[in-house]
Parts: C-alpha cells; sequence; structure tokens
C-alpha cells in the first residue's frame, strides 16, 4: 500500500514549515499515486487499486478512515488530480468512449462524472484552479519522428 506525507512549505520564501509527517490511512486497498489539498483540514488522493482500477479517495489531513468518492478503469499511471475545494470537485483522466485519454471531473461528494474535454488528443495530469474556472491539463502522443543528416 501506498504512504501519504503531509509537510508544510511557506508559499512566499519556499522554506520548510513543518517537517513531513505520514498520514495514517484506513480503507485503502492500493498505492497513491497523487494527493491535492481540498481544505485546511482535508485531502483528495488517488490510488491504484488494481490492474487498471484507480479510486478517488478523501481523508482528513491527520489520517484515519478514507472515504472513496468515485472508482474508474484507466491504464494510465500516475495520471494525477486536480481539486476545485470551492465548488468541491475533482478532476482526473481516464479513458473515454472515443478511445483517448479525456478530462473527467466528479463530485467530491460522489455522483456520476462528467466529460469534460472531447477533443482526439490523450491527456493527463489536470491542475484546477482554486475558484474552479479553469482546468489545464497535459497533452501527449505517441508520434515519433526520425531525423536523417547527411554526413560528411
Amino acid at each position: 500500500m501506498g504512504v501519504l506525507y503531509l509537510l508544510g512549505i511557506d508559499a512566499t520564501t519556499g522554506q520548510l514549515t513543518r517537517e513531513a509527517q505520514r498520514v495514517t490511512l484506513t480503507g485503502v486497498q492500493g498505492n497513491i499515486q497523487a494527493a491535492d489539498w481540498v481544505t485546511a483540514d482535508s485531502v483528495a488522493f488517488l490510488a491504484k487499486d488494481g490492474i487498471d482500477q484507480q479510486t478517488l479517495y478523501l481523508v482528513h489531513r491527520e489520517g484515519g478512515p478514507a472515504r472513496a468518492v468515485h472508482r474508474f478503469t484507466s491504464e494510465q499511471q500516475f495520471s494525477g488530480i486536480g481539486i476545485a475545494p470551492a465548488d468541491r470537485w475533482a478532476a482526473y483522466v481516464a479513458p473515454a468512449s472515443d478511445g483517448f485519454f479525456q478530462v473527467f471531473r466528479v463530485s467530491l461528494d460522489g455522483g456520476a462524472p462528467t466529460q469534460i474535454t472531447a477533443d482526439p488528443t490523450d491527456k493527463t495530469q489536470p491542475a484546477v484552479s482554486r475558484d474552479g474556472s479553469t482546468v489545464a491539463f497535459t497533452v501527449f502522443s505517441y508520434q515519433t519522428q526520425f531525423w536523417m543528416f547527411g554526413g560528411g
């Protein structure tokens, strides 16, 4: 099982303000792949629960039982999550019906996810603005380029 640590960093100076402390979790089956703050007291994290199975969880910053918010299938590892704390939703990446990895959003209270991207590219690493108005993500491709040059 993965391990979650929290530490404090001063946003202005980058200086450590709180030493790393392990967050003891219960109810988590998989390895933790990504985490983000929801509020000052709660953290959301993504765990790989099995082959191509992932779960988004919420837990109190001091640890304890983690609550599963949403389970989904995706073979993409370490795809990240983005949290919109004001509106209480998370962005994550999963395969869509078009065969591409698209960005989805799901309420942190649970419920059905909504696909928010639909272009024919694969995405990863969603990041959500603190007010939830903007979602950024990385687009990647599997294209290979060969360059030839004349030696002489």
